[in-house]
């Protein structure tokens, strides 16, 4: 019996590596599959690639931003491999870039929407002067039941409704950015509020 058991082993063993083995046909053929972002998520982001938007700060400092077109591209995301799968497929999520030129270097802007790998959660990811990173996750905008959502803000003159707002990093002690899906970015303030930027055009 022990004989027998050892002559079947490498024959086990051939099959075992055998059924994990891709296959571009099979269950375990690594298949792509493509999501597309919902028109919903995809209206609350209000830029179209070639807007100009322009700020003031609270030092009347000017920064024009003028849009340089929208990209669109898939993203990969990882995927979550249970127990006893041969091998894990790929998600691509469809994600957008909005690229800015900006007169003043005290403002550059750069703008994406996709979704988020680590929550899963489709997202709207700011940064303002390559360092200061913020993110909305876009069940938030719009959405008067969560914390981070106001009635209403006036900047300089004028008033903006259903804003959401967020800060760097998610830490309440870094800078703070407010956004709305009309209009996009309202204001961005650092830490101490010394340094205040409000839109009062976009066109």
């Amino acid at each position: 019996m022990k004989k027998i058991f050892i002559l079947l082993l490498p024959l086990l063993s051939i099959l075992i590596i055998t059924s994990c083995k891709r296959d571009s046909s099979g269950p375990c053929g690594g298949r792509k599959t493509y999501y597309q972002l919902s028109d919903i998520d995809k209206a609350k982001v209000p830029y179209t690639g070639a807007d100009t938007l322009i700020f003031v700060s609270n030092t009347n400092d000017t920064a024009i931003c003028i849009g340089q077109g929208k990209k669109q591209f898939y993203e990969k995301v990882a995927r979550i491999v249970s127990m006893g799968d041969c091998a894990s497929d790929t998600d691509y999520y469809e994600a957008y870039n909005y690229k800015f030129s900006t007169n003043n270097f005290k403002f550059i802007l750069d703008f994406n929407l996709y979704k988020d790998d680590l929550y899963g959660l489709e997202t709207v990811h700011i940064t303002k002067n390559l360092d200061t990173e913020f993110r909305i996750y876009l069940v938030d905008i719009n959405n008067n039941s969560v914390a981070n959502f106001i009635d209403s803000i006036k900047i300089r003159d004028d008033w903006f409704k259903k804003v959401t707002f967020t800060n760097k990093y998610f830490d309440s002690n870094l800078d703070k950015l407010y956004y709305n899906n009309q209009y996009g970015v309202l204001k961005i303030q650092n830490r101490d509020s010394t340094e205040v930027w409000g839109l009062i055009t976009k066109k």
